[in-house]
């Protein structure tokens, strides 16, 4: 059974290791470890930045 909820920050972690592990054992089949290295950094970068302006806007709530 699939449960959809509201994003939380405590999930953040755990999701980025999900995509990060599918990356690594899929797409780097056909792309090749430096290209997914690069968006795996670019992903790390974005997710920091996300929470971040996430924090920001609950705090101003």
């Amino acid at each position: 059974m699939i449960e959809i909820v509201e994003y939380k920050n405590e999930y953040a972690k755990e999701l980025s290791e999900i995509i990060l592990d599918n990356m690594y054992k899929i797409n780097i089949k056909e792309q090749g470890k430096d290209i997914i290295d690069r968006l795996s950094n670019y992903i790390l970068k974005r997710e920091t930045s996300c929470i971040l302006t996430y924090k920001k806007r609950e705090s101003s709530l």
